[in-house]
């Protein structure tokens, strides 16, 4: 009866020191090493490593983020000149940033990741609950129109389908 108990004992033990040696493979050390992939790490040392378009209405033309030696960009690519050019002064509009928020803002690393470019050449985005407008080295700011929509029912894009 012992040496039964004994053997249960024993490979109950044995099995709890497989599984711990398999869960301690994976060290922290592993997981930072890992990290330095992951796309938004890497973008910010391998320069313009993808482009996702954001196409304008004109659907000629697409603005599109990246990173550079400069820090976070954004750019406006026309297609039929085939040209890339950084969309706006992001130094200057970090300098309207900080003056409007209180806060510092680097213009290496500006705190919103979605623009709209409108057709009079004015920049639009969204931060700290306000609506942007950054247009010829003027910035203006309002405060977010609440959305009234209820955001627990999913519509369909045409709206036929609850």
């Amino acid at each position: 009866m012992k040496s039964g108990i004994f053997k249960i004992n024993l490979i109950f033990f044995a099995s709890l020191l497989l599984i711990h040696s398999g869960f301690t493979q994976i060290t922290e050390d592993t997981y930072h090493k890992a990290e330095y992939f992951l796309s938004n790490t890497i973008q910010r040392e391998i320069y313009h490593l993808d482009v996702n378009p954001n196409w304008l209405d004109d659907k000629k033309s697409f603005w599109h983020q990246a990173y550079t030696e400069d820090g976070k960009r954004f750019f406006l690519t026309t297609i039929e000149k085939g040209e890339t050019k950084v969309a706006f002064d992001h130094e200057e509009l970090a300098r309207l940033l900080t003056e409007k928020s209180g806060e510092s803002i680097d213009s290496k690393s500006l705190p919103f990741n979605r623009i709209q470019l409108k057709d009079d050449g004015s920049i639009v985005f969204d931060w700290m609950n306000k609506n942007w407008t950054y247009t010829n080295g003027d910035l203006e700011s309002e405060r977010a129109a609440s959305d009234s929509r209820d955001r627990s029912v999913s519509i369909s894009p045409d709206g036929n389908w609850p």
